[in-house]
């Protein structure tokens, strides 16, 4: 066992596994036992790995050594890593995109004769599947046997598999392993000898019949154009994949022939059809911003005529004669000459925020529960520069000076003067009504303090700077009593970039504010809650931000039946027009710091009184305001984070 020992093989296959465990355990969360499914799916992918390994020529010593680097390479690509992630789906492998990344490794079949490629991705799919099949933790995740169609390569490679996976089951822990010239060998744990377990026949075994080789292309070409991946806007397929398969052939949209953006029509009132206009000419060429479905064609093509040639089914595609059924291959053009690598997905990134960002406000003709989605699918899309794709004024953050700052923007100025609270009898800790003095002029920030702005002080550098924690014990207590350290914070338990912070404690949250006055150069503050009410009542006194009557239309609440936060001012019309500051109710409650008169301490207070949020961090300017100490009022021994009552609001800042 030279190049090729149990060692290597162990170190190709946990290279491999890292990235394709990580996205698989995402996408089936509810499925996933831990560490008995990730130790399974890479049992999974060590045999396949030896399977394909053991598919190569290595009777000549210096393809063994060249191969020995191409494997090393091949494994690590993030390319490769995703192609092979299709397994779990059961869907087949694209041979184009491994080869080509193969050849992207070093490998070139004119010098480096020994490998059958197409043999070994079969090989390594068999090993996988059939490796799969005999792992309980992994049944919930990837049924093999259900709608996997063989063709007559498969079955003969499965059958081959079967035995190499069965022998590999056989081996006692710690047995050594190794490749060499079509065969897998293992060492004897009592003799030190090494003894066959596996030998492919005749080399690289005898090839199928074209019909086969036919049928398995066609296969391979519907399994990678006709499904849909639709996880990245439907979160139920994401987790469930048990759920009906989406097909481009089932939901796929004519386009139309135009020219200088008129269409063309080959009768009255009957236009071209981009299918008819495939069918009749010899040669077309189909332009279109990214985004605008020729690739969908090609995939709708490709998918119907592989089906035809197939004897599936017999579509009815216009222009095309019923029993027109050429052999379809797909080139894709732009990896033999890449372009701007970012420019496509940018246009088409933005357009989808456009869409996203239309569905999210459109309160009259789309549920809230709908709106919501929307809203999820925008807190997770990046530009390729990491940049966050919800980009709105006051939402995300902006760099300055190399650094990642909240974008704050605000609402209208709330005027000095004396102001009504109080008086709701319903309200939790509620109080009588009376009459409040606001000395000054201020100003809240229009959106709550979101999790992407956040993050900008979790994963600051100067996050432990002992200026933010100064006054604050090192261990705190939640709201069960359960202490924890007072810089340690929670996960976000709905982890969208535009959707509130929560799970913030109070010190943390005076913490935050300390920090970002400093990067401002002014006074951040948790508000009063005499000066959060204030401004979610203002001008007349009102119950609620938008008027006098609760509306479930309007905010977030348990009435929603949305379940979780939702991504800031998805209900406009819930907002404090007079101020412009939206989520003045409802989503999640906060954290504020007030003088509790009942009990002549200071501590931040959580209060619903008048069905408004009242206790929340926001931005509050005062004009010509001198910087001064923030103030420290002692907390709650609480975490806050979404119940699903919705009274009040999370975290935004006083300046």
């Amino acid at each position: 066992m030279d190049a090729f020992t149990a060692d290597y093989l162990s170190n190709l296959a946990a290279e491999l596994s890292a990235p394709i465990i990580a996205k698989v355990a995402q996408r089936f969360q509810a499925k996933w036992q831990g560490d008995e499914s990730s130790q399974a799916l890479q049992r999974c992918l060590y045999a396949g790995v030896v399977g394909m390994v053991s598919k190569a020529n290595l009777d000549v010593p210096d393809y063994e050594a060249l191969l020995s680097d191409i494997f090393t390479d091949f494994f690590g690509s993030t390319a490769v890593s995703t192609e092979l992630t299709r397994l779990v789906y059961l869907q087949p492998l694209s041979v184009p995109e491994l080869e080509e990344a193969f050849s992207d490794a070093g490998y070139d079949s004119e010098t480096l004769p020994g490998l059958d490629f197409p043999a070994a991705v079969a090989a390594f799919e068999a090993a996988f599947l059939e490796w799969a099949a005999t792992e309980k933790a992994l049944q919930p995740i990837i049924q093999v046997h259900q709608g996997w169609a063989q063709t007559d390569l498969q079955r003969e490679m499965v059958a081959l598999m079967r035995q190499m996976v069965a022998a590999l089951q056989t081996l006692q822990p710690g047995q050594a392993v190794g490749i060499q010239a079509d065969r897998i060998v293992a060492e004897n744990v009592v003799s030190g000898t090494q003894q066959i377990i596996f030998q492919w026949s005749g080399g690289s075994g005898p090839l199928p019949p074209p019909t086969a080789w036919e049928k398995h292309y066609l296969r391979t070409l519907l399994g990678y154009c006709d499904p849909l991946d639709v996880a990245e806007v439907d979160e139920l397929y994401a987790v469930d994949r048990n759920s009906a398969v989406v097909r481009v052939s089932d939901v796929y949209t004519s386009l139309y022939l135009a020219r200088n953006t008129q269409p063309l029509y080959r009768s009255p009132g009957q236009p071209i059809t981009a299918v008819e206009a495939v069918a009749g000419f010899r040669r077309l060429v189909i332009l279109g911003y990214p985004g605008g479905g020729k690739s969908t064609l090609v995939n709708y093509l490709a998918a119907q005529l592989a089906r035809r040639r197939l004897g599936q089914e017999n579509l009815a595609l216009p222009g095309w004669p019923d029993d027109a059924a050429p052999l379809p291959v797909r080139i894709i053009l732009r990896h033999a000459r890449p372009q701007e690598p970012d420019y496509r997905f940018t246009v088409t990134a933005q357009r989808m925020k456009g869409w996203l960002l239309a569905a999210m406000q459109a309160e009259t003709q789309v549920a809230a529960v709908d709106r919501a989605a929307a809203g999820r699918v925008l807190g997770r899309l990046h530009l390729p520069d990491g940049r966050l794709l919800d980009d709105r004024p006051g939402v995300g953050v902006v760099e300055r000076d190399g650094r990642k700052l909240p974008d704050i923007a605000w609402g209208q100025e709330v005027p000095a003067g004396t102001y009504t609270i109080g008086g709701g009898k319903q309200a939790y800790q509620s109080f009588d009504k009376r009459q409040v003095v606001i000395p000054h002029p201020y100003r809240l920030s229009r959106y709550p303090i979101t999790y992407a702005q956040f993050q900008c002080f979790v994963e600051a550098e100067d996050f432990g700077d002992g200026r933010w924690w100064a006054d604050m014990p090192e261990i705190v207590e939640d709201w069960s009593n359960k202490k924890y350290p007072v810089r340690e914070i929670a996960e976000q338990v709905f982890p969208y970039a535009s959707h509130p912070r929560e799970m913030v404690s109070w010190y943390q949250a005076v913490a935050f504010c300390r920090w970002l006055g400093d990067k401002l150069g002014e006074t951040v503050q948790l508000p009063h809650e005499y000066e959060w009410e204030v401004a979610a009542r203002y001008p007349d006194g009102r119950a609620y931000p938008w008027g006098d009557r609760f509306d479930s239309e309007k905010a977030n609440t348990d009435k929603s039946r949305i379940g979780q936060t939702t991504a800031v001012s998805l209900y406009p019309s819930g907002r404090n027009k007079a101020l412009e500051l939206y989520d003045l109710s409802g989503n999640v409650s906060g954290n504020g710091a007030a003088t509790n008169t009942r009990t002549r301490t200071k501590k931040p207070l959580i209060r619903a009184g008048t069905g408004v949020s009242c206790a929340a961090v926001r931005a509050r300017r005062s004009p010509g305001a001198r910087r001064v100490s923030p103030s420290s009022p002692a907390p709650p021994r609480r975490r806050l984070r979404f119940s699903g009552g919705g009274c009040s609001s999370p975290i935004s800042i006083v300046l």
